[in-house]
């Protein structure tokens, strides 16, 4: 597939606190570095939250290095045995009003549950 050589337009969700997720999302399984969309030119991205992030490109390589981050800990504790819900409690706390609006559907336990293949 060939990239576009022009600078790619869009809107992204980048929230750098983000840390709840519903049930269908997940993390990126591409490391960073690896992934083809890096190749492109981001400039400004719109995030819902954040508003206009100017360095969108660098923005979002750092929130996805974030997430490779909470990855690798989460697998960690995983294999030294550790449950999805303790695993929850030691990255992330627990659940907070965003869990308790969206009635469960965004919860911090999606985000553990889907690096562990369990969501």
């Amino acid at each position: 597939m060939a990239l576009p050589s022009r600078r790619c337009r869009g809107f992204f969700f980048l929230p750098s606190f983000f840390r709840e997720f519903p049930p269908f999302c997940g993390l990126p399984g591409d490391r960073a570095g690896s992934n083809p969309g890096f190749a492109l030119d981001i400039g400004t991205i719109f995030c819902g939250l954040k508003g206009v992030v100017e360095d969108g490109g660098n923005a979002l390589k750092e929130k996805i290095r974030d997430m490779e981050e909470l990855r690798d800990r989460a697998l960690e504790l995983h294999q030294k045995g550790l449950s999805p819900r303790e695993i929850r409690r030691r990255l992330l706390g627990l659940e907070d009003k965003m869990y308790t609006i969206s009635g469960g559907h965004f919860s911090k336990q999606n985000v553990i549950d889907s690096i562990l293949g369990k969501g």
